[in-house]
Order: C-alpha cells, then sequence, then structure tokens
C-alpha cells in the first residue's frame, strides 16, 4: 500500500529571466489573489510555468508525494483536502499547492508488472548479448602457425 494525494499547483519557473525574489513575489501576489476569492484553475492557466499542468487548471491528477521531491511531499502531508498551502520554495521555483483529496492505493498489481516488464526486459538484453559475442566469435579468424 501507498499513499497517493490527489493536488493542483501553480508553479512559478526561476531561471536566468526570473530570479527567486521576483518569482517569490510573483507568487505571493498569486497567493492574495486566491485568498480574495480568486479562481484557483483560472489562475493556474494564467500564471503556472509549469506547462504539464498549466492547461488542466493545475491538476497534477493523483501521484506518490516523493515523486516531487521532499518539500513537496512534507508540504502535502502537512494538510488537509481542499486546503491551500503558503507560498513556498523548491530547486525548480516557487509553488502554491491545493491539496484535493489523498487516498491509500495497493501497487502490489503493479509492483509486480513492473518487476516481471524489468525481467523480460533483462532477459532479452541478456539473449543479445549472447548473440553478439557469438556473432563476434563467428567472425574472428585466429591463424596458428607452427615453425620449426
Amino acid at each position: 500500500m501507498t499513499t497517493e494525494f490527489h493536488a493542483r499547483h501553480i508553479m512559478i519557473e526561476t531561471n536566468d529571466l526570473v530570479s527567486p525574489r521576483e518569482a517569490m513575489q510573483q507568487i505571493r501576489d498569486i497567493h492574495t489573489q486566491l485568498n480574495n476569492g480568486g479562481d484557483f484553475d483560472e489562475l493556474a492557466r494564467e500564471n503556472s510555468d509549469d506547462v504539464s499542468s498549466a492547461n488542466l487548471g493545475g491538476d497534477m491528477g493523483w501521484f506518490n508525494p516523493e515523486a516531487f521531491g521532499d518539500r513537496m511531499a512534507q508540504t502535502l502531508t502537512a494538510m488537509h483536502d481542499g486546503e491551500i498551502s503558503e507560498p513556498f520554495q523548491t530547486e525548480s521555483g516557487w509553488h502554491i499547492i491545493e491539496r484535493l483529496g489523498v487516498r491509500e492505493k495497493d501497487v502490489t498489481d503493479e509492483s509486480m508488472r513492473n518487476a516481471a516488464r524489468s525481467n523480460l526486459q533483462q532477459q532479452k538484453m541478456d539473449r543479445e548479448v549472447e548473440k553478439f559475442i557469438q556473432q563476434m566469435r563467428d567472425e574472428a579468424f585466429v591463424e596458428i602457425r607452427l615453425e620449426s
């Protein structure tokens, strides 16, 4: 069993054009708008730099919190469903996250499927290596000369 969260977020990315201080100010302005009744979906579409979720209103779907780093996992774990976080920083930028739900998921079947897939890939790779070695042996030519 593993814990998964459903959340949406707004991210302001820090890069050569946007300093951490500017990103922090932008995310604080967005947070103020949310506190004043702004629509999370609309603000995410207009402001989020996360291209994979911005067009979905910031929706990240169901995910394992460690997939996005310790800071994201800590923030989500400390929150309640429906709660919007204070702005926080990660290595990719500044974030606001809204926790939509939490669930326990049985990943036994998924783990077994991944293990079987990995095993099959390893077997296929081993066969290909063996074929390559055999081909190299077949193409090798050794001439033995005995001189007396």
